[in-house]
């Protein structure tokens, strides 16, 4: 057939004669596939098949959240390991003189009624101490009964003021530590300093004695008392010298 010399109501025909073979080959294809293909890829193209057409319902919507993974540095985690502490952390000074303040140590509040755990070193029955907080407020402080044994103050009103409100601190065990775990001490006489590190070495101590973690920390200039403190701003322990990097932990000497 040439189809040069077909007329225009012969080469119409054969388009649709073309077109409808073509369709039907592109049905048999299309059916063979569904067969083959996994269910939940059928079951999507017969909804999109069967409602082509969704009414959109003015006032009503569909919000959909998604997690977002928030990556934190380190130094972020410092930062707010220290700003949950710093409400518990206060300075030690003795009294001498004419109202004369000496630096004696750091302490941590444990209790909302005005107990502060120090080193027993720094703590003196004869002696007057004031507990200076982070926001300024002082306080007058005095052993307790078993401050040269445990290291205990507590706190009580000065003359001129009522006790401020106190946040004790919260405490990290030593069986929850774990090698290589970053730690931060905080100390200082005039100024705070931070210093951190991680745990080196995990020393359980003995029935009567406390247990000691040893840290890489540059702990020159670290006070007595300079708490020794996770990424979660919990404490875990204080220095076993002035300027140490072995700290003893805390909640073997009579804090919890």
């Amino acid at each position: 057939m040439d189809i040069e010399r077909l007329n225009q109501t012969q080469v119409i025909l054969l388009t649709l004669l073309i077109s409808f073979v073509t369709s039907i080959a592109t049905g048999i294809a299309t059916v063979s596939l569904m067969e083959k293909a996994p269910t939940d890829v059928t079951r999507i193209i017969s909804r999109i098949v069967e409602k082509p057409i969704e009414t959109v319902v003015q006032g009503e919507r569909e919000v959909i959240t998604q997690e977002h993974t928030v990556v934190v540095s380190e130094s972020e985690s410092i930062a707010r390991a220290i700003t949950k502490l710093s409400p518990s952390l206060v300075r030690l000074y003795t009294v001498s003189g004419k109202d004369k303040l000496e630096f004696a140590g750091m302490g941590l509040i444990v209790s909302a009624d005005g107990i502060i755990v120090a080193d027993s070193r720094i703590v003196d029955k004869n002696e007057k101490y004031v507990a200076r907080l982070s926001n300024g407020a002082e306080i007058e402080a005095k052993p307790s009964d078993t401050a040269t044994e445990e290291g205990f103050f507590r706190l009580q009103a000065t003359s001129t003021a009522p006790v401020p409100i106190l946040t004790p601190a919260s405490f990290e065990p030593f069986s929850d530590l774990v090698l290589g775990q970053t730690v931060i001490a905080i100390g200082g006489d005039v100024s705070t300093r931070v210093a951190p590190g991680v745990i080196a070495e995990l020393l359980p101590g003995a029935p009567n004695d406390a247990s000691r973690i040893r840290t890489s920390i540059d702990a020159a200039g670290l006070s007595l008392g300079s708490p020794l403190i996770t990424l979660d701003g919990l404490v875990v322990g204080m220095p076993e010298e002035a300027g140490s990097q072995v700290f003893l932990s805390l909640l073997e000497q009579g804090t919890e």
